[in-house]
Formats: C-alpha cells, sequence, structure tokens
C-alpha cells in the first residue's frame, strides 16, 4: 500500500506558543533527565498546533549521546 502526503496543509494558522520555550532548556525539565545528563543542545523537532516540540541532546554519564523529545504548550496571555 502507498502512502500518499497532501500537499496542502491541515493547518494553516500560526502557532500561538512562543518559540522561546524551545530555545533553553529550563532547569526544571533538566532535573528530570536522567542523573548525570549534560544537555548538549535544543532544536525545534516535529510539529504541533497547539504546541512547541523540540529535540533535546544530551550525553550521559557514561559518554553515550541521547536525545529527549519536549512538547511546550502555551497557558495564559503573557509570553
Amino acid at each position: 500500500m502507498a502512502i500518499t502526503v497532501d500537499p496542502e496543509p491541515v493547518w494553516d494558522q500560526p502557532n500561538d506558543v512562543p518559540e522561546k520555550w524551545i530555545e533553553t532548556v529550563d532547569e526544571n525539565v533538566a532535573s528530570k533527565l536522567p542523573a548525570g545528563s549534560q544537555v548538549k543542545g535544543i532544536v525545534p523537532c516535529g510539529a504541533s498546533y497547539w504546541t512547541r516540540t523540540a529535540e533535546i541532546f544530551t550525553e550521559q554519564a557514561d559518554g553515550t549521546q541521547k536525545s529527549f523529545f519536549l512538547k511546550a504548550r502555551h497557558i495564559g496571555t503573557s509570553t
């Protein structure tokens, strides 16, 4: 079975979640990563209608690389 992709976007509205929420890894998020994790970077990843999504790149205590994924949702009126 062939997979087809609709070339027309389903959602043509801007995402109202400010990008600033995925430009850095908040200390509260970092505290939930495995012990010894060092954050190496964060980049936008994927798409969502009501959240911003990001991939967090880390180096673990044993030197291995591991990614984590984050969804940030904006609640309220302040930006």
